[in-house]
């Protein structure tokens, strides 16, 4: 009997249900009925849909929905007007979505793939299939824009007059068809907030229940009715011919119900899109380009965040970089500064020696890292600040370093090499620059110096008890007796110093000859210097007499010039220097041991001025 019965297929272009009953012609008294689960076969050129948006096989209904959203915004004939291949790619974009994300369809289209690989004769044999068919295709049953118009709602649309341009994407989330795309969005952070985390609220639009109804899709007050056009079943039935056929109802979309006041505000649809402020939790350590996911309600919403750069740090990963400026001296001698800190100020420890560009490591001190455990380094980038402005006394430090500078490349401007190979400063304004090189070379060899302070002693005591000593008389006889002791000694030694050629500014002498004459010179210098402000009238009264100031002004400056006296015998030399008046004497410079009263040039001291504490007193070790 089947094989009398020849099935007129009617034209299924406009159905929209995947499964149809088609009622074949009567031959005799039999009726045949047939159910295909179909969704309008046609004859065409096999497409696969999951390559069609770009997604793989076991994607998500999230994922399908995703892919759509992307590729109708890109396709949508609005948007290219002047591309008539994009309106190709939206239909085939539409058609891929229409059967993806409709599970049943989805599962036929998986099935007759897997079943068309078997080849014609599996199809053949499977009963009532044409031999060799197979999912070749699919005639859509809506219309691309329509299908566009119902996904994205006449929600924005309608209200834009503007058609697919007045649309904005961002705001839709929701459709009555389930459509829910991830929102992304854009934060701006500052350095800082990037750097130690910081909750920030944002704005975005979010689609929730529709405040006015309440989800219900109608105005208040009114609610859906049974629908008139299928009865409440969801399902239309007509006829064309002798064909009886059911499908979908194209009104309540097979949900039996019609809204027949849908809710002004949010157009039938239950739900509007709101504009809610969210808190975004932005993690420690986040970098430039980073996205964060957070479930805003029953959606998702992408962050990517956008770091400002920052005046003081340069970012590396999880390390930073900065710069940090010295001082000559603190890069020369080392010490502390204090710098700004990823989490809080720190005082950097400058090693002495530092040179310039050196990179100074502070460890754990740098960005805490995001995917992992610990945090990454601080590096200090040092960079030495050279004075543009000396002050004299700054120029003359300087000048004497220079002037002991062993390993100068070149020559410093100011200091000159002598004919011994020592350098020597050219200027001395103030006489800082000799003063320093007292200071410096002032010890003598650590054996000679431990002689030289036993001798030292030994003449403080004899001073001591010399000035214990009653009457003048005496000690005017002692101290002349003392300065004749000296004198030939003193001669003596100059010619043997004048003769070896030893000149002030060498190194001490090694030579044994030498070095007697030269502890004979110190020691006798420092004796009659000492004599010459315990008993300044006796002194001067020899000093009168050339045979006496000669070699002994001869010894004073020979001495000072060496620079190996201690601190204390180079202040002695320095007060001798005024008493005797080879320096520019002090207004305010007073001798107790001096019986006369010294008039400071068309200036004379009262008796409450010789009172006043001068400056320079003989020292008490003296």
């Amino acid at each position: 009997m089947i094989s009398r019965i020849r099935p007129f297929l009617h034209n299924l272009s406009s159905c929209r249900s995947g499964c149809r009953s088609v009622l074949f012609r009567i031959y005799g008294n039999e009726l045949l009925t047939r159910t295909f689960h179909l969704s309008a076969f046609v004859l065409q050129a096999k497409k696969d849909y999951y390559e069609v948006l770009g997604i793989p096989r076991n994607a998500s209904q999230k994922d399908i929905k995703k892919a759509y959203y992307q590729l109708a915004k890109k396709y949508h004939p609005d948007v290219n007007k002047n591309d008539p291949q994009a309106a190709k790619k939206f239909q085939e974009v539409s058609e891929a979505y229409e059967i993806l994300s409709d599970e049943n369809k989805r599962q036929q289209y998986d099935h007759w793939e897997a079943a068309g690989a078997a080849g014609s004769a599996a199809g053949a044999s499977a009963g009532g299939g044409h031999p060799g068919a197979q999912w070749q295709g699919f005639r859509p049953s809506m219309d691309p824009e329509e299908l566009f118009r119902r996904i994205f709602g006449d929600l924005n649309m309608g209200k834009s007059g503007s058609g697919f341009s007045g649309w904005n994407f961002n705001d839709f989330a929701e459709s009555q068809f389930g459509f829910d795309s991830a929102q992304e969005v854009i934060m701006n952070l500052s350095f800082e907030e990037a750097a130690k985390g910081v909750t920030k609220n944002i704005s975005v639009n979010v689609v929730d229940t529709c405040p006015k109804c309440n989800g219900k899709k109608t105005e208040p007050g009114y609610k859906t009715v049974s629908c008139p056009y299928c009865n409440g079943s969801g399902m239309e039935t007509f006829s064309q011919g002798p064909f009886i056929m059911r499908q979908t109802c194209r009104r309540c979309f097979g949900t039996g119900q019609y809204n027949k006041t849908p809710c002004l505000e949010c157009e039938g649809t239950g739900n509007t899109v709101q504009r809610r402020t969210v808190a975004v939790p932005v993690p420690a350590g986040i970098e430039d380009g980073q996205t964060l996911r957070i479930q805003v309600g029953k959606k998702e919403m992408f962050v990517t965040f956008k770091v400002s750069k920052s005046s003081t740090f340069r970012r590396d990963g999880a390390d930073v970089h900065s710069d940090v400026t010295i001082s000559l001296s603190q890069a020369v001698l080392g010490g502390t500064v204090r710098i700004k800190g990823v989490h809080e100020d720190v005082f950097l420890q400058i090693p002495p020696g530092t040179a310039s560009h050196s990179r100074l490591r502070l460890a754990g001190k740098g960005l805490k890292k995001v995917n992992s455990y610990g945090y990454g380094d601080h590096y200090v980038h040092v960079k030495i600040q050279v004075p543009k402005k000396l002050t004299d006394r700054q120029r003359a430090l300087l000048t004497a370093y220079a002037e002991m500078e062993s390993d100068t490349p070149g020559t410093v401007k100011g200091v000159t090499m002598t004919a011994d190979g020592k350098k020597l400063a050219t200027e001395d304004p103030g006489g800082t620059v000799t003063r320093v090189r007292k200071a410096v070379y002032s010890s003598l060899d650590p054996e000679d110096m431990i002689t030289f302070k036993e001798k030292r002693k030994e003449q403080k005591d004899m001073l001591k008890r010399l000035v214990q000593m009653p009457g003048d008389q005496k000690h005017e006889t002692v101290v002349n007796m003392l300065i004749d002791a000296m004198l030939p000694r003193i001669e003596n030694a100059r010619a043997v110093l004048e003769e070896s050629g030893f000149i002030p500014g060498m190194a001490f002498p090694a030579d044994l000859r030498l070095v007697d004459a030269l502890s004979v010179l110190l020691e006798g210098t420092a004796l009659f210097g000492e004599l010459a402000l315990y008993f300044p009238e006796f002194v001067e009264a020899r000093w009168k007499n050339n045979d006496v100031r000669a070699p002994f002004s001869w010894s004073i400056g020979f001495c000072n010039s060496t620079e190996f006296y201690d601190e204390n015998t180079t202040e002695l030399m320095y007060l001798l220097g005024q008493e005797l008046k080879l320096l520019p004497r002090d207004p305010r410079y007073t001798n107790p041991y001096r019986k006369t009263t010294y008039f400071k040039e068309k200036e004379e001291f009262s008796s409450k001025q010789r009172g006043e504490q001068p400056d320079h007193w003989l020292s008490e070790e003296l």
